[in-house]
């Protein structure tokens, strides 16, 4: 019982992300990270097409994300408290539905070469690493 406490107490006073469970280390709220992700796409890093399906894929998470409830800490851009889920999953989730969506090799490496939050390569980015661009 006392663990369970604890744990309780823990998950009230420290940003968890709601998709991995793990601590929210890099607090960007999904929506300043999709906001920095639409800027990067008006300077024309990829093709119309590949553009509109980054932007679907941008609006179908964070329409996902708007029902999440959580813990949460102030993102470190807009200062606002809803940052459940961390810049990992978040981009995780987008390389999925792009990946879904038949986006190219290329245009994905080109995406993560600017908002890659696996740190520890231990993810999404050994997928990248050795493997050569289609």
């Amino acid at each position: 019982m006392f663990f369970f406490k604890m744990l309780s107490n823990y998950y009230q006073r420290y940003a968890i992300c709601i998709e991995c469970s793990e601590s929210i280390f890099n607090p960007i709220c999904p929506i300043c990270l999709a906001n920095e992700i639409e800027a990067w796409l008006k300077a024309g890093n990829l093709a119309e097409k590949e553009k509109r399906v980054l932007r679907n894929a941008l609006k179908k998470v964070l329409n996902a994300n708007h029902e999440l409830e959580g813990v949460s800490s102030r993102c470190i851009i807009c200062g606002e408290r809803d940052d459940y889920m961390c810049p990992y999953c978040f981009t995780e989730k987008i390389l999925d539905l792009l990946k879904e969506k038949g986006i190219s090799k290329k245009s994905i490496t080109k995406f993560f070469e600017i908002f890659n939050f696996d740190f520890e390569r231990t993810g999404y980015a050994r997928e990248f690493e050795n493997e050569p661009e289609q």
